[in-house]
């Protein structure tokens, strides 16, 4: 016989409760009473999910309903104010188009960009007008860029606060266009 073999029956038992928590704590936890949790399928499990092209353009789920931009409340006028990336809520460091912080001084333009112009003139040897399409001819590249607008943070107090209360004029995103310097390479 071994010497566990001799412990007490209470012991044995401590010993057997503590393996079994180490055993739930690196499983991920103790087994939940959820009707929905493994073993169990869900019921959405178990039907096909919408037609393809039911949706031509994606949108978020709609578990993601509250993951909006943050409009401070209480403002006078919207025209000259900012929304502010809710930075709590996202995971990654690419902030999605449409949760990217805004400011703005004039309201939010329309901007056609069939009727959009760029002109380019004074110090350069051929003056020019190029439409979207004439840019989008160019040779394009995509960086990732970090954008912090020049107000942020707030200082207001602190408590109570969130990410996006706080220093949400901030976002990351990939952009992707023309250079510069190859539109004035082509003015000279």
């Amino acid at each position: 016989m071994s010497q566990d073999d001799e412990s007490p029956p209470a012991r044995r038992r401590f010993l057997a409760q503590g393996a079994a928590a180490a055993a739930a704590v690196l499983a991920g936890g103790p087994a939940r009473s959820d009707e929905a949790a493994p073993p169990a399928v869900p019921e959405w499990m178990k039907v096909p999910g919408a037609d393809v092209g039911s949706q031509t353009y994606g949108r978020p789920s709609r578990f993601e309903e509250g993951v909006i931009r943050n409009v401070p409340k209480g403002l006078k006028q919207y025209i000259s104010a900012s929304s502010r990336t809710p930075l709590q809520d996202l995971d990654g460091i690419l902030t999605p188009n449409g949760l990217f912080y805004e400011r703005h001084h004039g309201g939010i333009p329309d901007i056609d960009p069939a009727q959009h112009r760029l002109m380019i003139h004074g110090l350069v040897e051929t003056p020019l007008i190029l439409t979207m399409d004439d840019i989008r001819r160019f040779p394009s590249e995509s960086h990732i860029y970090f954008l912090e607008c020049s107000g942020n943070p707030g200082f207001e107090a602190i408590k109570g606060k969130t990410a996006s209360d706080l220093v949400g004029l901030v976002s990351c995103a990939e952009w992707t266009g023309v250079r510069l310097a190859t539109v004035l390479a082509e003015a000279g």
